[in-house]
């Protein structure tokens, strides 16, 4: 029988540190925070599928995080970039691994192959974007001439933010020097990125670190902006105002459709896994409704996400079951910080390896298999 696993959940808990779903078991931020992270490293498999670096919108670089998947005992590590492949923490793991003579048979090696967050364009009718985790022992090139014109229009796109929030006498704040809010200035703010990583997160991040940029946007929508709500109402598509400030209205919808995607991977060893559905969709109505249309057009797996209620994890469980879908489990990391409020913490996926020794062989094995590699 399954034994345990465990997850990080979002919120501090209010009566009971577990609850039980079928054989799953949610654990909350602040009992994990009392037990020392050294004592679970030992006691416990860490897992992390999706996860980001400054090669997209993370604060710290493939060579941190890769030192932290090491740090932290985590035994099967993806990184997942948004539309651009990450082989640079392997790289550093693989190297450590050489160097210390830590083979495959080794309880401390540390599994992995190559994984992309593509962002796709939903066309159910819910939220404009929906993005799919694609893993594959190595990324093909038909994936990465089809993440390269993602990018382009993904540079288009923000410069044309740029511009409207130029047009609006937004500022950007450089070394407490007020600077025309342009691409290049951006690109300034973010000396560790690179032009092709930019997305919303960067611009968002600009805009509530001002107040007077703050009071501009709250200004032209009659108060409604604000700092909680600037990324989901107005920088993504399906917000309020995303089409009603000045130059929003003419922005490329660059992102692929999911049949798009799917239709270059489907006779390839890979798996495409819709990433935090709990995030994705406004309700599980939603995505119970919507989820057959992407299983018909290839959708071969399903995330468990480190924030996702129990109520989406019963329904991610009951979807993984009904559609013989596999399973993969990510944090979704952004910083190594541990103060991030909108993505969990690198490796904060616990699986107990002796309780749960059948669930790894079962589950974990498929995907391997999948993928045409060896466990």
């Amino acid at each position: 029988m399954v034994g345990f696993i465990y997850f990080i959940w979002e919120y501090i808990f209010p009566i009971h540190p577990f609850i039980s779903l079928k054989n799953f078991y949610i654990l909350r931020n602040d009992f994990l925070n009392i037990i020392e992270i050294y004592f679970l490293s030992f006691a416990f498999m860490r897992i992390d599928m999706h996860n980001h670096t400054t090669l997209s919108d993370g604060t710290h670089t493939p060579e941190e995080v890769a030192r932290a998947v090491i740090d932290r005992g985590i035994s099967l590590h993806v990184a997942t970039e948004h539309d651009r492949v990450n082989r640079d923490v392997t790289k550093w793991i693989e190297e450590y691994q050489l160097q210390n003579k830590i083979l495959r048979d080794d309880p401390l090696y540390i599994h992995s192959f190559e994984g992309v967050e593509i962002s796709t364009r939903r066309e159910d009718g819910g939220n404009a974007s929906l993005h799919i985790l694609h893993y594959a022992q190595d990324i093909s090139t038909s994936v990465e001439l089809l993440l390269e014109k993602t990018l382009v229009g993904k540079i288009e796109k923000v410069q044309k933010q740029c511009e409207t929030l130029h047009n609006l006498w937004c500022r950007v704040h450089i070394w407490e020097e007020a600077k025309d809010f342009t691409y290049e200035n951006l690109l300034l703010f973010f000396p560790e990125n690179k032009k092709w990583t930019l997305n919303n997160s960067h611009i968002w991040k600009v805009l509530t670190g001002s107040p007077e940029n703050m009071k501009i946007l709250s200004d032209i929508s009659h108060g409604f902006l604000t700092t909680e709500n600037l990324m989901s109402e107005w920088l993504k598509q399906k917000g309020k105002y995303f089409r009603t400030i000045s130059l929003s209205e003419d922005l490329p919808l660059y992102e692929p459709t999911f049949p798009q995607v799917s239709a270059s991977l489907q006779n390839e060893n890979s798996i495409l896994s819709l990433a935090h559905a709990n995030f994705s969709y406004g309700s599980i109505e939603l995505f119970q409704k919507n989820l057959p249309l992407l299983v018909a057009q290839w959708l071969n797996g399903i995330e468990i996400n480190t924030r996702a209620s129990p109520a989406w994890v019963q329904a991610i469980l009951h979807a993984h079951e009904k559609y013989e879908l596999l399973l993969t489990f990510g944090s979704d990391s952004h910083t190594l910080d541990g103060n991030d409020e909108r993505h969990g913490d690198l490796g904060s996926m616990y699986l107990d390896p002796i309780k749960d020794r059948d669930f790894i062989q079962k589950k974990f094995n498929k995907i391997f298999q999948k993928l045409a590699m060896n466990t």
